[in-house]
């Protein structure tokens, strides 16, 4: 009895082992099977490690609501710092170009040890894309203590409110981590913005939402289009306002200057004139240009004449301002243009001056051009020009005087170069 229980004692031991080798063998088959698909990426002191492929390939997504989409199943990534000292980490989102669902139905969030609330993808930053990416968003940016573990979960989904055809559609992408160290992505806005600490004179000012260089400045320089430009202000949609730089172009503004409406900007002979500078030299651009809202500032003072309040703001109370007021003229107001001129309070911001010559001030090329801006009507039309002394003043409309175009950039486009006029900031393309 004894010794048939021994063998059965033995039997079962035997089993036993035989069903751990396999269970462990098992285990590691299936342990590297998952290394198939966990990517571990490691660059400098930051090392990475993707749950899932990094390359996003959404055929046809079911759009969801945004309690559906934070419930999908999540791309985890895990990020270390081995090394003893801070280091700052970003996560980008790249876009190819053979995505035929516009980034505005896609919706993403994140979570975990750093966040992203949820939001459609055009209001996160982004950089304009070269070769065959469309656009580069930066979604998160976490900073990383030494020899610290963060896990964040990825998720993006197709907004509930889209309806797509019934062709093919397709959202294709890649997200990765990179530490700060090994990246340069910096869109035109922030190239500016870092390249200028803020001042009160001689610089980049903040005025409101908006930015301005102002007085005398040697780098906001941009080559673009074949054309040396200059930066103006970064605009409060982060649009680039450039003006052209050269003095080779010339125009009357109006050739009536007995009728009111010759003040006016619509219907004059500079606009058609700027339209074919426009169309001749900047149309195969359009993809890096913006159309933005120009002011007619048409709110007057009348007496026996009318004065518009720009110039009494400018040349007599020497308060500029960027409010563009309206009035009962229908030639005022905010239009939308793809290319016009400054206004005078805009080049009164930039450092220009009613009494003072500034032949230092930067938006002076030493020639008289013209202003968007009416100033009096008094039987006879007129509108304020910057003079080739660097004086704002104030010339009848049927002046033939240089004209320098103004356009507005996307922010978003990665540049080149230092701003400098021998070093200019170039658009990459």
């Amino acid at each position: 009895m004894k010794y048939k229980y021994k063998v059965i004692l033995i039997v079962v031991a035997l089993l036993f082992t035989i069903n751990v080798l396999l269970l462990t063998h098992y285990g590691l088959w299936s342990l590297g099977n998952k290394e198939e698909y966990l990517a571990v990426n490691t660059s400098g002191c930051i090392n990475t490690i993707y749950s899932d492929d990094q390359e996003l390939n959404l055929i046809n997504p079911k759009a969801l609501s945004d309690d559906d989409g934070i419930s999908n199943i999540p791309n985890t990534i895990t990020i270390s710092n081995s090394c003893n000292v801070k280091q700052n980490v970003l996560l980008f989102l790249d876009i190819y170009d053979d995505s035929t669902i516009s980034d505005n139905k896609m919706k993403v969030n994140i979570n975990g040890d750093s966040s992203l609330e949820t939001t459609i993808l055009p209001n996160i930053d982004r950089v304009k894309g070269i070769n065959n990416i469309l656009n580069t968003y930066k979604l998160i940016n976490m900073e990383m203590s030494s020899y610290e573990t963060k896990r964040i979960n990825f998720r993006v989904w197709l907004s509930e409110d889209e309806v797509l055809s019934v062709d093919k559609n397709r959202f294709h992408a890649r997200y990765y981590v990179q530490s700060s160290s090994d990246t340069t992505l910096q869109n035109f806005k922030e190239t500016i913005i870092n390249n200028n600490p803020l001042k009160n004179s001689n610089g980049l000012l903040q005025v409101n939402n908006k930015y301005y260089f102002n007085g005398s400045v040697n780098n906001n320089y941009v080559s673009f289009a074949n054309y040396l430009w200059r930066i103006v202000s970064i605009n409060d949609d982060n649009s680039i306002k450039l003006i052209y730089e050269n003095s080779d172009l010339e125009s009357t503004f109006n050739n009536d200057i007995y009728k009111e409406n010759s003040v006016s900007y619509d219907d004059s002979v500079i606009k058609n004139y700027l339209n074919d500078f426009y169309n001749n030299n900047l149309i195969n651009y359009e993809s890096y240009l913006k159309e933005e809202n120009y002011c007619i500032d048409s709110s007057y003072t009348s007496t026996w004449r009318i004065v518009y309040n720009s110039y009494l703001r400018n040349f007599d109370s020497y308060t500029p301002s960027l409010e563009c007021e309206t009035s009962d003229k229908e030639y005022g107001g905010l239009k939308p243009y793809k290319i016009g001129l400054l206004t005078l309070d805009e080049v009164a911001i930039a450092g220009g001056s009613a009494t003072n010559y500034n032949d230092e001030f930067y938006l002076n090329n030493n020639s008289d051009y013209y202003t968007l801006t009416p100033t009096i009507y008094n039987g006879k039309a007129f509108v304020g020009i910057v003079s080739d002394n660097g004086k704002i003043d104030s010339a009848l409309v049927n002046n033939r005087i240089k004209v320098r175009p103004v356009i507005n950039i996307d922010s978003t486009l990665q540049v080149t170069g230092v701003g400098s006029r021998t070093n200019p900031y170039i658009i990459r393309n």
